[in-house]
């Protein structure tokens, strides 16, 4: 669920220790509802340190980040996509798979990277380019 994030785990850690009565089931329940808001407690914040790496990156590879949450690339030219990758990979926001060319989305980091598209889109929105609801929310 946390995909072993050193980060996420301290989080969790930190969580039960704090709240020794919260049931293991119940936190897996939060963290599948809302990971992102469960794996924030005292100083630890994996939305923030997701944040601090995204703020490292260029506006074009914030883009692709986001673009990537929604498995779409089309039509780019495959030395331009390999590059972004490689700074995503160089930033902890991906990981590439050992012995191969293929990239992966950690879990909890796409439903980060899918935020960040479902706010640039509801900003997008804001200026009556598209309608669009926040991923997760209720229709």
């Amino acid at each position: 669920m946390v995909d072993g994030l050193p980060l996420a785990l301290r989080c969790i850690g930190y969580r039960l220790a704090v709240l020794p009565s919260l049931p293991i089931a119940e936190l897996a329940d939060q963290l599948a509802r809302s990971p992102l808001e469960v794996l924030h407690i005292g100083n630890l914040d994996v939305r923030a340190a997701y944040d601090s790496s995204y703020g490292e990156l260029t506006r074009l590879e914030q883009g692709v980040f986001r673009l990537l949450s929604a498995g779409e690339l089309l039509g780019w030219e495959d030395s331009a996509v390999r590059r972004i990758l490689t700074r995503l990979a160089e930033a902890h926001l991906i990981t590439i798979a050992p012995g191969c060319d293929q990239y992966q989305f950690p879990r909890l980091t796409l439903t980060y990277a899918r935020e960040q598209l479902s706010w640039t889109l509801m900003s997008a929105s804001e200026f009556g380019a598209v309608e669009w609801e926040p991923v997760g929310s209720a229709s």
